[in-house]
């Protein structure tokens, strides 16, 4: 006869830690997306996940490094190195990559109410005492990238003034249209004297600016 044994229920394992980080770069990239670095306390933070005040210094060392963090999760968003890589080395023609690029770019615009595009967006405009540390880590090995795809397509050096200023001219309408969405220009929306469609204006943009990158090329 066989023994009647108890099966004890296997635990699955969780990393609590890690979902604690993720939580409270969250919670924090929300509330400095809305009110800025400067007045986000490591107490609101915690406050507003309900956890013990010394959860941020434990996890992170330090509110300064918690928002190098939030920072990394707002530039890893907005384009990862690693889908550049991949654009890159893809059996792509030069302007398919560029225009992917950009639907990148159109999308972001799109979302804009994200809390990552609105701490980029506050970065952008009032850069912080982090920005050279995260523009050194984050940003250009992905400018880097970028002007390899944009020398491709113009046959030039990625080095070349004009390869810099062709791809800073392509990007900067939709850096515009994500800045026209702040709250602060609201008003000054209300009373242009255009049709304003987002979605049609960003259609437009985009044509606008392949049309200009075919001809410097011609």
């Amino acid at each position: 006869m066989y023994q009647n044994r108890i099966v004890k229920p296997v635990r699955k394992t969780r990393d609590d830690g890690k979902e604690r980080q993720a939580a409270i770069i969250e919670t924090a990239g929300k509330l400095i997306a809305k009110q800025g670095y400067d007045k986000t306390t490591s107490k609101q933070i915690c406050q507003e996940l309900g956890i013990n005040l010394a959860a941020v210094n434990y996890h992170f060392d330090s509110r300064e490094k918690l928002y190098l963090e939030v920072l990394r999760q707002v530039y890893t968003y907005l384009l990862s190195v690693t889908e550049l890589n991949e654009l890159e080395e893809k059996n792509l023609t030069a302007e398919e990559k560029i225009e992917k690029l950009l639907n990148l770019l159109e999308n972001a615009v799109k979302q804009e109410s994200n809390w990552k595009i609105r701490v980029w967006l506050r970065e952008i405009l009032s850069p912080s005492e982090f920005a050279k540390k995260i523009v050194t880590e984050e940003v250009l090995p992905k400018l880097n990238l970028m002007l390899r795809i944009f020398s491709e397509y113009t046959n030039r050096p990625a080095n070349d003034p004009k390869t810099f200023a062709l791809m800073i001219g392509a990007f900067a309408p939709f850096f515009w249209m994500l800045l026209f969405q702040r709250e602060e220009v609201s008003a000054i929306r209300e009373v242009i004297p255009v049709n304003y469609e987002k979605e049609k204006i960003l259609a437009e943009i985009k044509n606008f600016v392949l049309t200009g990158l075919k001809q410097f090329k011609a």
